[in-house]
């Protein structure tokens, strides 16, 4: 198994017990493939996302995104980010990161995002 596949199988696990309206589950990876940290969808706030929101005119979405915690929480430099979104029902469903969550990809200078899409499937972005 790729370390990105098991990286999508954690991120599956994250979202399945996430109680969130929006139940996604993020990895961030190092460049050798080795898990950093972890990130949930959450109702709590963080003042970066809420100034990041403010920025882009989302002063309602202040709430932290999976993919911005990953990040947050990581103590090394990241590589790749995983990002998944189940359902209620359980169907993988569209996880691309917001404008908000791009942005911070894009200042952590992240190479590569993976994420869910409305297929059931995977999409790979190389990205920086």
């Amino acid at each position: 198994m790729k370390k990105w596949e098991r990286a999508i199988n954690i991120c599956i696990q994250l979202a399945e017990n996430n109680t969130a309206k929006f139940r996604l589950g993020s990895v961030a990876l190092d460049k050798k493939g080795v898990i950093c940290s972890i990130g949930v969808n959450s109702t709590k706030s963080h003042p970066m996302m809420a100034a990041l929101a403010k920025e882009y005119g989302h002063k309602d979405q202040i709430g932290l995104h999976a993919e911005c915690e990953s990040i947050l929480r990581s103590k090394v430099e990241i590589h790749s980010l995983v990002v998944v979104r189940l359902l209620k029902n359980g169907k993988i469903a569209n996880a691309a990161p917001c404008p908000i969550c791009s942005e911070l990809i894009r200042r952590h200078k992240i190479k590569n995002v993976i994420y869910s899409n409305s297929f059931e499937n995977y999409t790979w972005e190389k990205r920086a």
